[in-house]
Parts: structure tokens; sequence; C-alpha cells
């Protein structure tokens, strides 16, 4: 058995052709190319060949004349008939002097057969070009036949019949003339009187075209006849001879240029290679048999250079994920190897082996991937809606990973560790056969599927093809979350991959989110970062368990897949092999910064209060939580009790751009209506009067209307995101933007648009105002009738979207205003009662100055990597709610006895003053039966929000959500004790019943009810 606890030296390496089929198309195709370049010498031969006018063949009695590309028999063998007319018809007087005449059903002449070739009368325009004195004709003396080929009677040596022979009562002949001269003078006589004249006979490569064939056109003609010309050296023969009789094996791989035959030499080598020929053309006159028959017959040795091996096992991870290539060391020290060397080790009994013998003064290194494993290592997956972060720790510390810009050579910037949780598909189909073909880093191609910067610079392209909006898909965690998305997403290819709802992904469908973590786990686990089993993932607070499990599943079999197959096949270390849910997403976020910020308590009673306000790409969510020091250090030495939460689904960064371009598309409908331009509405708008043909919601709205809403959405980015060099056409209070037209010619159109400054402030700061209050309601929620009023409650800001000035100046105004209502509600000071911070790394704005994007942590650039932010902090702090890391340990409040989240909705209906009036909160736990309304028709309404502000009963109906309800009409009651009884079964869904209080309390009698059941997606 091999050990695994060190490097091995190989001189002599079995490789599965499967597995590393390319590198024998790499080192087979040289040879291959052998075959190409002796075609094309062949090919210059026949053009020095056909300098020559005339060209005897050697293999058959015909000779080529190369201007009129057409044959004709050689006269000594084949004489020419010499005709006598009768009955206007063709008479041959000379019969038994020409071996192969064949005639008509009346014996009069028709054609002969020269070789298996059918020559018939010539055409008159080939025959007078051909037959013209001073050509060189080898047939003709001067202007006359020779005397020798002429077997019988003839009248003249200088005239001959062609295909015109027959004009009216005549019998047209005409006489060889000097080439270029005039040769339309016929001769005639009466066509029943006797007269000897040859008939000329030919056979036309061009459709009597009388026009001269292209170089391989002519070597095509000569192929298909089984011509041999006369003049070919001994080998150059041997080599026509060959190809002429076997090229129609390769005939598919072959481009007959004008000049040349081009040959698909990688894609013949393939073929050969997986065995597609049962007969080759390949033998030693080409000097290919030894190489590609050998390889085909699977054991024999390779006998090509190990540089294409080389360089592709250097290259793998170039492949599989866009990785700088290994340096040579990598193989050739022993102190290093390669992992893939060690894979393929030992394993020469396979039966489609080709072996690899490596020149003599040279030794390879094969590593086993155990030696890299790194055992103290742990690695916290932050996977966010617009941009994922990963944090590796091990005994150096922890540090983020780059992943999708994967050339080291260049100097990081702090972008790189924000990855686009973004993938692009170019070639799905390719992508799954290879990712389904090995169990641990299967051989894929990073061009036919790949993730993060790569595939987000594609979506925002301003010139980009339409058809790119379905094969980039940047939605992944909101899809996994929307219970009814059905998605149809379309490669480069034009391959369609539908997909259902993510709970109800089939074991064989393409999961994005698996592809995805495939490629953060290659980018994990290489041979310039180490190997990684231990992986703890953070989750939004609002997702439910069942959408959390099939995330954490997703993402474990694309981290597994990307482990060697010698990892996945040690027993042992796959036990240590882990993807596990930790702290959430906000409750991280809250670890980091209490310590970052200094806000961490030293000392036991000591308490620390505060609410995260995760203002994302995607999403806003809220958590409260209080930390305090763990009573016995040994088991943890920090405690955070996570209890209320709540949150903004449609308040992220990513939203409120699509707002701002929403804003845009109506400031100039007009515009957008005259060019024919459509948008996707975005959520929580309405479509202005008249709009509707233009303005499409998410399930009517086309590819044309998506890109343009992107295209608008990425033109507003600068003005969301407050960049110094804000768009000067922005300032102007104009904008230039190219979007797509509903048609398929000529569908873009670049348009000025006019931009309302003050307007668009006023849509960000009103709907981010609408996320603020909803927070401070969430946060009396949650500390109403606690025990524990802290003196102070620090206001954590977190995700990249509060960099926004406008959060820091919304939170302010609540600040103060809510600390007066508190301070005269309980007659203590207004003061510090909340304290904001801003997202890590950056600092508080003073009055009267710009805030700026300024690192508190960390100012040199080559720290980079471990910088915590308002974005990466959820990473870093999840690291330290590891499992066995006896640091921050988290009691979740916000989960049920199930584990389960608290059911996320308000429920209710409209009160007499037409506002949303809460009757069922989230104290009432799940599968308890809640009474709702009277059951005294058989149709009733349910209003639902998830927005904390709904517990002050002042909501409008058109701010939360309603569904239509109906119960059987024998049901109906006027009894003030029948009522309709509601109970929460899962996140996103309720149950009904009609019935009494005593009923609900009696499984017995309520599984006899009719039960009716309601999605609130």
């Amino acid at each position: 058995m091999l050990e695994t606890n060190k490097t091995h030296q190989l001189k002599e390496i079995y490789v599965r052709k499967e597995d590393f089929g390319e590198i024998f198309v790499k080192g087979t195709a040289p040879k291959v190319k052998e075959l190409s370049d002796t075609i094309n010498s062949l090919v210059q031969k026949i053009k020095v060949l056909l300098e020559k006018r005339f060209v005897m063949m050697e293999n058959k009695a015909v000779w080529y004349d190369n201007e009129v590309a057409a044959l004709y028999p050689k006269y000594e063998e084949y004489p020419m008939p010499i005709t006598n007319t009768y009955n206007d018809r063709l008479v041959v007087c000379n019969g038994e002097h020409i071996k192969n005449t064949k005639y008509d059903s009346s014996n009069y002449f028709d054609s002969m057969d020269v070789d298996g070739i059918s020559m018939g009368v010539g055409a008159i325009n080939i025959l007078v070009k051909t037959f013209s004195e001073g050509v060189d004709n080898p047939y003709l003396e001067g202007n006359n036949f020779k005397k020798n080929i002429i077997k019988g009677d003839c009248s003249y040596l200088n005239c001959f019949v062609g295909s015109d022979w027959r004009q009216g009562s005549y019998l047209y002949y005409h006489v060889i003339k000097r080439d270029g001269e005039d040769s339309c003078n016929y001769g005639n006589r009466f066509a029943h009187s006797c007269c000897y004249e040859p008939i000329l006979v030919c056979h036309s490569f061009n459709d009597n075209k009388c026009e001269k064939l292209s170089l391989t056109e002519t070597l095509q003609k000569w192929f298909e006849y089984g011509l041999i010309p006369e003049g070919l050296d001994s080998r150059t023969k041997k080599v026509y001879t060959k190809l002429m009789m076997e090229y129609k094996i390769i005939e598919d791989y072959l481009e007959w240029l004008s000049e040349e035959i081009k040959v698909d030499t990688d894609r013949l080598a393939e073929d050969v290679l997986a065995g597609n020929f049962t007969e080759t053309v390949f033998d030693h006159s080409f000097d290919l048999k030894g190489t590609l028959e050998n390889i085909m017959s699977g054991r024999e040795q390779y006998v090509g250079s190990p540089d294409a091996f080389m360089k592709q096992l250097l290259e793998c991870d170039t492949k599989r994920a866009n990785l700088t290539p290994y340096p040579e060391s990598r193989l050739t020290d022993i102190n290093l190897g390669h992992w893939e060397m060690f894979e393929i080790i030992n394993k020469n009994e396979h039966p489609n082996m080709a072996k690899v013998t490596l020149p003599n003064d040279t030794i390879w290194a094969a590593r086993p991937p155990q030696l890299d494993v790194v055992m103290s290592g742990t690695c916290a997956i932050d996977f966010g809606t617009k941009s994922t972060v990963v944090v590796c720790r091990d005994e150096n510390g922890s540090r983020m990973l780059r992943i999708g810009k994967g050339d080291y050579t260049k100097a990081a910037v702090q972008e790189d560790y924000e990855n686009p949780t973004v993938i692009a598909l170019d070639n799905v189909k390719k992508f799954v056969e290879s990712y389904s073909s090995r169990d641990g880093r299967p051989f894929t191609d990073w061009n036919d599927v790949f993730v993060s910067h790569q595939a987000s610079e594609e979506l925002i392209k301003q010139d980009a093809d339409p058809k790119i909006y379905y094969s980039v898909f940047s939605e992944l965690k909101q899809w996994a979350n929307a219970p009814k998305r059905r998605l149809i997403l379309r490669d480069r290819n034009d391959n369609s991959v539908e997909l259902p709802p993510y709970l109800e992904l089939g074991e064989n469908d393409f999961d994005p989110i698996e592809a995805y973590a495939y490629y953060l786990g290659l980018y994990i686990n290489n041979m310039y970062n180490m190997i990684y089993l231990d992986y703890i993932l953070s989750f939004p607070v609002n997702y439910s368990l069942q959408v959390q499990e099939k995330i954490r599943q997703s993402i474990e079999k694309g981290i597994r897949k990307s482990l060697p197959p010698a990892i996945l096949e040690d027993e042992g270390l796959m036990e240590r092999f882990q993807v596990y849910a930790g702290a959430s997403e906000p409750a991280s976020y809250a670890i980091s910064a209490l310590q970052e910020y200094g806000l961490e308590p030293k000392n036991e009673g000591d308490v620390t209060a505060y609410g995260v306000f995760d203002f994302g790409g995607g999403t806003t969510d809220f958590d409260f939580g209080i930390e305090r020091v763990s009573p016995n250090r040994r088991k943890c030495k920090l405690i955070i009790d996570q209890f209320g939460k709540g949150g903004d689904v449609y308040l992220g960064g990513e939203n409120i751009l699509s707002l701002l371009a929403y804003e845009v598309y109506k400031a100039n409908i007009d515009a957008m209506r005259e060019k024919g331009i459509t948008f996707a509405q975005p959520p929580e708008t309405k479509c202005p009067a008249g709009a509707e043909t233009l303005i499409l919601d998410a399930n009517r709205a086309s590819e044309y209307a998506y890109m343009n809403t992107k295209a608008l959405s990425e033109a507003m980015r600068p003005f969301w995101e407050h960049h110094e060099g804000l768009n000067k056409q922005l300032e102007q209070g104009d904008l230039k933007v190219t979007l797509f037209k509903n048609q398929k010619e000529q569908n873009k159109e670049t348009i000025q648009l006019k931009i309302n400054k003050d307007a668009l402030e006023n849509v960000m700061e009103e709907r981010i105002q609408r996320g603020v209050n909803d927070f401070f309601s969430a946060y009396f929620d949650a500390f109403r009738g606690r025990e524990e009023q802290p003196e102070q409650f620090h206001i954590l800001l977190a995700g990249n979207s509060c960099k926004s000035p406008i959060v820091q100046k919304l939170f302010n105004e609540a600040i103060e205003k809510y600390s007066k209502e508190i301070a005269a509600a309980t007659n203590k000071s207004a003061d510090n009662l909340f304290k904001l911070h801003l997202p890590l790394g950056m600092k508080l704005a003073k009055a009267g100055e710009e805030n700026a994007e300024k690192s508190d942590v960390v100012v040199n650039n080559t720290e980079l990597d471990r910088q915590i932010t308002g974005k990466t902090g959820v990473a870093f702090g999840l690291l330290r709610s590891r499992r066995g890391g006896k640091d921050v340990k988290i009691n979740n409040a916000n989960v049920s006895a199930g584990n389960e989240i608290v059911f996320p909705y308000f429920i209710g209906d409209i009160d007499e003053d037409y506002h949303f009036h809460v009757r069922i909160g989230k104290g009432v736990d799940y599968n308890v039966w809640a009474p709702f309304c009277y059951a005294d028709e058989n149709r009733f309404e349910i209003y639902y929000t998830r927005e904390s502000s709904a517990i002050e009963n002042k909501l409008s109906p058109s701010e939360v959500r309603s569904t239509n309800c109906i119960i059987g009409m024998d049901e109906v009651s006027d009894d003030d004790e029948v009522m309709i009884y509601i109970r929460k079964t899962k996140p996103d869904t309720i149950e009904y019943a009609v019935g009494i209080a005593d009923e609900f309390t009696n499984e017995e009698l309520v599984a006899k009810k009719k039960i009716y059941t309601v999605n609130l997606s």
C-alpha cells in the first residue's frame, strides 16, 4: 500500500485516457500535423507537375489537359474512332481497331470506356482549345494529328468531329488551327456523302465549362477517379497512392482550400484516440502508426514528448478554475509534488491506460494530498445575496480568499475579497458531463461554467448580447428562498436549463448553488492553499430551516466535489469533513463588531445590548441580542442571547438601484414608448396608467425588458454608491444609456435620458426611511417585557448598502426622535440611549463633513485579506462561533422548539379605521390554533406582512399583502362561537378550519375537520 506521509519519485506513469486524454491529443496532434505537412508537400509537387499543361496518367490509359479540366484517351491504346455518317448518325468505320467502344440500340457510336472512365463525343469548346496548333499537344504535329494514332481510313489529318457534328443536312467538322485563332470555320459535306473524320471523345471534370480547376480541385478529381500521374518520385508516388486509396476515411477532417488541404489535426487525433477508426490511414509513410495505433491499443508506451503532459498537469487548475498555473517545481521538486500524479500512481491495471515514460534525466514527484490537509483549519463562508466572503483559519490566523480571480501574480485590491455571487453558463451540458465523471476534482473547464468576478463582469457589459441575461445568473440566494420561483436559464450555446423551485430540485437537476460551491471549494482546496475539511455557514435570520438545510447540502456537495479523490477515499480524514450552520448572518456580524469596537463585556454581570441593521445587496435583516460574559469560561468566553428579529425582503442595494432605474424610466416614458423599450417592474411599485405594454411584471417581462432594467440600474450605481468620480452626465441632469428594443434586428438604441437628481434622492430616502422605522418597531417589540433593560443600546450598521450617507442621516434623526420619547416616558436622560456604529471599516461623519469610506482597521494593503469590514465581518465573526472553538456561544431565541425560524409574518385584517390590524402576532407558536374571524360568510380575506411596524396597527391596506379564502357553504354559521381558526405550520404556510374553541384543543376533533392550506409567499 502506498504511503501517504511522503512524496514519491516517478519515472513511468500510467494514465487513464478518459482522465488525461488531452495529453495524448496534444502529444499526438504534432504527429498528426505530419500528415498535414505530408499532404501539402504532395500538393506542392502536384502543383509543379501541373506547370505542364498536359499530364499523362501512369495507371490508366488517359491524359489530362489542365487548361480545360478534361481527360482524353491515350490514342496508342484507344485509337480515334473514324466516322462515316449514315442516316444522320455517327457510323464508326474502324470499330475493329478500338476496344470498349459502346454503341446505341441502332449500332451507332455512343461512347467508349477507357479504364472505367466513360468518354463521349467531346464538347466543341473544349476540343478546339485542346487540339490547337502550337500548344504542345502530345498527339499533334503542327496542325495535323500524328499518323501513328490513326487506325483505318481518314480523309484529312487536320480535321475532327465534335459535339456539333450535326448541323441541318450537313456534317460539320473542324479544322485544327493555331491556339487563339478563330476555330469556328466549319467545313461541310452532305450528310449522306462518304467522309472519314476522327471523332474526339473526352471526359470533362467541369461540366464542359472549359475552365481550369484549382490545384486542390484537380487533386480531388484525380483521387476520385483513381488517377496516378506520371512524373512522381517513388516516395511521393507511395504517399500519393496511399492517400488516394484511403483519403475517404479522413475526408470529414479535410478542408480543400485553393492552394492547400487543411487538416483538422486536433479533432482527428481526438477521434483516433477515442477508437473511432477500425482501420487507419496512418502508416510508416506518414510516420504516425507508431504513435497513434499504440495509443489506440491502450497499454503501449506513449512515445511522444512529456512536455504536453507537464503543461496539462501544471495548468490543471487553470483549466478547472482559472488559477495561475503551478510552477514547474511543483512536479520536479521532491519536497513539493503534484496531487494528480499521486492519483494515477499504481493504477496501471486499468484496461484503458497508456504509459508515459519520462526522459532519462527526468524524475517527477507525486504528492499525497493528505500531506496538505490543514488539521487545525476551519473555513467560514458568508454566502451572500450579492457577494460571498470566504475566510479560512489556521495556525497563522484568519484570512480571506479571492474567488474567481485566480491570477495570483497580480496585486490584490479590496474588492477581490467580496466575491460576486454570480454564475455564468457557456456550455452547461459539457460541464455537467465533466462534473459527473469523477467523485473528486473532475476535469471540468472554467470556460464552460464560471463564477464570481468574471461572471459578474459579463452581466454589466453595456454592449452585451441580450441572451447573456439568461446565461448569467445572479440571484442564487433569492431563488433559493422563493418557494414558487421556477428558472429558465440558457447558456451561450442556446441550450435551455429549466429548473423547478429550489426545494423541489431533483437529484439529477443542475444545481447552480452546488456548482458555485464547487468553485468556492476549488479556490479553497488547491496546491497553493492546502486543503480544509471543516466548513461553517451563516444564514439570514428569516430563512426557513428547510431552505437552510437545502443550501447547506448543496454547498456540502460542491465543496466535497472539489476535494482530491485520495482524500475522499481516506475514511479517517473524511470523518473530519463537515459543513454545518453556525451563527446567523447578523449575529456573526455582531460578534465581529462588538469586538472591533471594544464593546465586549469584560466582567461577569456586564451586558452589551445591540441591534444589527444588515442592509445588504438583496434584503435587510434586523437582529437583536445581548452579549454577556460566560459564567463558565471553560465552555466558552462569551454568550450572545439572540432574540427578536425582523427585516425587509425588498430593501437591498440592488433593489434601490432597480427603484432608481424605474423612476428614470417613468420620467422618460414618452421616449421609451416611441422607441418601443420595455422594462421589468420592480416589486412594491405601481405601473402608471397606459404603460401596461411597456412596464411588465416579473412573469411577463422579456429578456429585453430585464436587460434594460439591468442597464439602467448599472447606470444608477455611481449615484447610489456616491462614487467620487460621479458620472458627469448625472451631474448635468442627463444620461446616455444603450437599451434594447423588442425586435430582432437593429434592436439596440442609445437614449438620451433626463435625470431629476432631487426626485431620485427622495425615492432613496423614502424607501430607506421605511426600513429604519421598521427597525425601531422591531427593537421595541424585542425588548418589550424583557428583564434586561440596558442603559445603552448599540445600533450596528452592517452590509455594504449601509455605506450610504442617507442611512446614517436617517438613523441619527430616528435616534433623536425616539430618545426624546423614551426619556419623556421614563424620566431618563435622552443622552446616549442609542449609540450608532457605522459598518466596520468606516468612521462616523462629523457635522458638515462628508461620510468617508476610510478604514479604521487596516491601512496596509499587504493585509487586505485580513481586513474586517461591514461585509467581511460576518465571515470573521462566524469563525468565532465555530464548533469546538469555545469562543462565542449563541443562544438563539429566534427559532422554535424544532429549530425552525420564528414565523415571519403578522396576520390580520383591516380595521374600521382602514388600517392593518394584527390578529395573530409572532408570539403565537407553530401548530397553535388561534381565532381569526367569524364564519358568517363563505369568503374572507387574510392580510399579512413581515414589517415590524405592523404592531402599531397603522399600515394602510396597500402596504400589506392579502389573499382571498373560502370555506364550504355547509360551514357558514351566524353563531358567534363558530369562528375561523388559523395555525402556522411552516414559515410561509398557514392552515385554517371552522369550529368552536373547545374543538381546537382536541386533536381527534381537529383531525375530523376540513382543513384548508394557504401559502403566504
